[in-house]
């Protein structure tokens, strides 16, 4: 989105090296799966519930859902409003 300004400002940072994006996406499908991975983990290792496990596991499905979503597009135009709308997860409280 602000690629360009921080490739005139001189900042290094991926969005502006990457202009298809391609890193970029890699890194939020990745980073998504290991955090889902890390929040099952204490079911695995039998330190919580069945309850917390599946729960993990529901709620764990919506970012990936989304970084899939994302991955597959690879578009700007998709990218665009995903910080000014909340997750379904969030319109529960």
């Amino acid at each position: 989105m602000y690629r360009n300004d921080y490739r005139a400002g001189g900042f290094k940072i991926l969005s502006a090296i990457d202009s298809r994006g391609n890193r970029i996406f890699k890194h939020i499908l990745a980073s998504t799966l290991l955090l889902v991975l890390a929040s099952f983990l204490p079911y695995l290792f039998g330190l919580s519930g069945l309850r917390f496990g599946i729960g993990s596991l529901l709620f764990g499905i919506i970012p990936l859902m989304v970084s899939v979503q994302l991955f597959f597009s690879r578009s700007d135009r998709d990218t665009a409003g995903f910080s000014e709308r909340p997750l379904p997860t969030c319109r529960c409280f």
